[in-house]
């Protein structure tokens, strides 16, 4: 029996299709162990079990410190000769790290704001305490700072003048390097690139921020209600991206741990804001994932313009990302394309990366140049050029493929 409440606690990703490891991670990965998990952590540390592998996968979900904490606590006469002293290694390492991180972060907003420029601070340390409660039982590696459109640019020099250096640079963020720290900044003028638009209400975020005092300095970080909403965007764009990046398992744990902590939030402003932006469906998602994977209480939401078809379907695709289960090469897991389109309830936001293409590829290029010599004075015939030039090249291809499928559509009927 207590099995059996475990896996329907943690949801379909804690079954036995997982290897050892990955249950065991998805039993320790929250802050409190119920009776029923803490049993479950003992009999599957029992089983054949690969510690390497098991530090290795809680380093790449970023669970590494809650996993060392619920060992330590609930399964210490079961780790293998030194696990427990390397456990306590890694986990004060990182503890030692987000205290740096911390520092750096301080004197960053303190820079910011002397230049004028309103910064949000989000994950990191942030987020530490707001859903942990200790700066210590979040992994976490670099800082994420968020700021208007206005002052992105503003925000770059200043960054350099503090003596961090840009590494690379994105539509809707950039990231840099301290020179002499090696520490790494995340500046984010958007949460989520244009191809997955989601469009945050910084002046209202900005209006709700909650002063967090830390080791007699202090830092402005968002409200409960809006972290809620920055972490489910954070999670569905990762689950998006998945191709590229792979989700982990630390962005469920961000938001369960949130709910637990925060079960009172203002859910009629949670439910207006996300109805007004359009992010219904990424909050539902969000917050059934974390209810799914990890056990955390549903929330009394209730989004009237998301589909439950769908957000079962989304959830069931963003749980298996999060251990890796499928193989996104081979179709197991949903396409970006319709991915996207299934989360997003409006139909503007649905459309908003075929616009983006179709003005990508609108601009006349090189090959419609070669495909017609023009003096300078009348290049802008140009953009006539180019669908005239790409009716030549596709529109043939175009109408056979219709012709085939018209065919194949006329046999099966």
């Amino acid at each position: 029996m207590l099995k059996q409440i475990a896996e329907e606690a943690t949801g379909p990703c804690c079954s036995g299709s997982l290897r050892a490891e990955h249950q065991l991670i998805l039993c320790c990965a929250r802050t409190s162990l119920e009776a029923a998990h803490r049993e479950r952590a003992r009999q599957i540390a029992q089983q054949r079990m690969d510690w390497d592998y098991l530090l290795q996968r809680a380093l790449h979900h970023k669970v590494l410190p809650l996993l060392s904490i619920n060992l330590q606590e609930h399964c210490l006469d079961l780790l293998p000769s030194g696990y427990c002293a390397r456990l306590q290694r890694l986990y004060k390492a990182n503890a030692a790290n987000a205290l740096l991180l911390t520092a750096h972060l301080h004197r960053l907003c303190h820079t910011l704001n002397k230049s004028g420029i309103r910064s949000i601070t989000y994950k990191g340390p942030t987020l530490a305490y707001q859903a942990y409660g200790d700066i210590g039982y979040r992994q976490f590696n670099d800082l994420d700072l968020l700021v208007r459109r206005s002052d992105y640019n503003r925000s770059k020099r200043a960054l350099c003048k503090c003596g961090f250096e840009l590494i690379v640079e994105y539509d809707w963020e950039c990231t840099f390097r301290h020179k002499n720290s090696g520490i790494h900044v995340d500046l984010h003028r958007s949460l989520t690139p244009d191809w997955f638009a989601v469009h945050l209400d910084f002046e209202a975020v900005s209006r709700r921020l909650k002063f967090l005092a830390v080791g007699g300095n202090g830092m402005w970080m968002p409200c409960p209600e809006d972290m809620l909403t920055i972490l489910a965007i954070q999670l569905a764009k990762d689950a998006w991206a998945h191709e590229y990046k792979p989700v982990q398992l630390g962005k469920a744990c961000d938001l369960a741990e949130l709910l637990r902590r925060h079960p009172d939030m203002n859910w009629d402003q949670i439910r207006r804001d996300s109805s007004r932006l359009g992010y219904q469906g990424i909050l539902a998602v969000g917050v059934h994932v974390a209810h799914r994977v990890l056990g955390a209480a549903l929330p009394p939401l209730k989004l009237a313009g998301v589909r439950s078809a769908d957000t079962e379907i989304l959830v069931r695709d963003v749980s298996s990302k999060l251990m890796n289960l499928g193989d996104a090469t081979h179709g197991a897991h949903l396409s970006q394309e319709r991915f996207h389109f299934k989360i997003r309830e409006r139909w503007r936001d649905r459309l908003q990366p075929y616009v983006l293409n179709f003005r990508k590829r609108l601009p006349p290029n090189r090959r419609d140049y070669e495909f017609i010599r023009l003096p300078d004075e009348v290049a802008i015939v140009y953009w006539v050029v180019r669908p005239i030039r790409l009716l030549r090249d596709y529109g043939v291809r175009a109408i056979s493929v219709i012709k085939a499928n018209y065919r194949d559509w006329g046999r099966r009927s």
